[in-house]
């Protein structure tokens, strides 16, 4: 765990947020967890090191759950209708969403085991229906 902890302070080069990561540390007990929402852009341009932070949340008996968006990915698969700047998906490309979220959560999946910690893909727990 030490390794972990000096990569980890590294990257954030011992910064105010460093402080404010280890002032909840210290108070936090295994097992805890934290819901992070990741856009699909970010995703694009930082899964490795995005995979790297979750698996030293991961090692440090903290549980993060991911909910991730598909960015560009998805505006290329479906039809790109906005409503004040929310997509609208037609009933026809819900299986598309589903498909290329799933793809980039497998990616992601992929890139947290290579840091050593475990990740599952849970979109079949959800569900969602056309209104």
């Amino acid at each position: 765990m030490t390794e972990e902890f000096l990569r980890f302070l590294k990257k954030t080069k011992y910064s105010k947020e460093f402080d404010l990561f280890l002032e909840q540390y210290q108070k936090a007990n295994p097992g805890r967890f934290a819901i992070i929402k990741i856009s699909g852009a970010v995703l694009e341009n930082e899964l490795e090191s995005i995979s790297e932070d979750i698996a030293f949340l991961y090692k440090l008996n903290l549980i993060p759950i991911i909910v991730n968006g598909a960015g560009k990915s998805l505006d290329q698969v479906v039809s790109n209708n906005k409503i004040n700047g929310i997509r609208v998906t037609s009933y026809e490309d819900m299986y598309k969403v589903k498909e290329t979220t799933n793809s980039i959560t497998d990616k992601l999946i992929d890139e947290i085991y290579k840091f050593g910690a475990k990740a599952v893909n849970l979109s079949d727990c959800l569900q969602c229906d056309y209104l």
